[in-house]
């Protein structure tokens, strides 16, 4: 299962939930104020590390993915 981490009024956010949606991917949205603390520091530790910092946050088997890799 993939997980979409996203803000409110986050254009590209929007963009990848349509794309994941028409290709039929399988995939979870929440915002990112909504994620317990713990779980967010986590995967924007983890987004910085790989310079994945942009909007939204896409997690795949519990690792930060490139957009490229869940299409």
């Amino acid at each position: 299962m993939i997980k979409v981490l996203g803000n409110k009024g986050c254009s590209r956010c929007a963009m990848i939930k349509n794309l994941l949606t028409n290709k039929g991917v399988d995939f979870d949205y929440k915002l990112l104020d909504d994620v317990p603390e713990v779980e967010k520091q986590k995967y924007l530790k983890i987004a910085k590390e790989k310079g994945l910092i942009s909007m939204p946050i896409i997690i795949k088997n519990d690792d930060v993915v490139d957009f490229k890799e869940v299409m």
